[in-house]
């Protein structure tokens, strides 16, 4: 709405201030209800393409196709337990406050080892943070993480991708993730272990960093349970 409001001051206003001071045309009089569309149909019509140009180009260059701060809200909230949701306590675009809870589990068992959790770390004073590395080359810091005994898997829909779901990693893993747009670079690709891509079944074909790093640290922690619970 607000584009069209942009676009419309640039081009409907012009083409009416013309016709109104210029050809002495006023509405009411040789500017009609019917005739609106006639008249300004310049001004309309620049209006309605330089409106999808506009969009177009906030969209295709949305921090969101090459943004990771969004991987530090989501890897905190990743739980250490599962069960079925009970109750949720947030409403449609409701308010939350830091510290309130957003749904509950309806499991006495996860809800007791959770209050433990809870009363060591308010007892020790712990603090949770992610911790995180720069590097400016991917493919050395790939290299010295498999020099450290890391899998490097590439979220990646390439050829020969496996499904994530049919994807059996070898934990510890170094999952890597590339531009929406771009993907990840050729030499990166080279040197994973695997590809890996999330199934899609609509008609799109990528998705943004932050969402498909949500799906499979959620899949990697399903995976990592199920190897924890095959060991013993």
């Amino acid at each position: 709405m607000l584009e069209l409001m942009f676009c419309s001051l640039l081009t409907i206003v012009p083409d009416y201030l013309y016709r109104r001071y210029w050809q002495g045309k006023r509405f009411g009089k040789e500017i009609t209800l019917y005739s609106v569309w006639f008249e300004l149909r310049w001004g309309i019509t620049a209006c309605v393409i330089l409106t999808v140009c506009l969009i177009t180009t906030i969209f295709y260059n949305h921090p969101s196709t090459s943004n990771v701060t969004l991987f530090f809200r989501t890897v905190p909230i990743v739980p250490e337990i599962n069960g079925r949701v009970a109750e949720v306590y947030v409403g449609v675009s409701g308010p939350i406050k830091q510290g309130e809870p957003i749904f509950r589990l309806d499991s006495s068992k996860q809800q007791a080892a959770v209050d433990g959790a809870r009363h060591k770390i308010a007892e020790i004073g712990a603090e949770m943070t992610v911790a995180w590395e720069h590097d400016w080359d991917a493919v050395h810091m790939a290299e010295g993480l498999r020099g450290s005994g890391f899998e490097i898997a590439a979220i990646e829909t390439s050829l020969h991708a496996v499904d994530l779901f049919e994807w059996q990693p070898r934990f510890p893993v170094c999952v890597a993730f590339g531009n929406e747009v771009e993907g990840l670079r050729p030499e990166l690709l080279e040197m994973a272990d695997a590809h890996v891509r999330i199934p899609m079944l609509g008609q799109k074909e990528s998705l943004n960093v932050a969402t498909a790093g949500g799906i499979v640290m959620y899949e990697l922690l399903r995976k990592f349970k199920v190897s924890k619970f095959q060991s013993f």
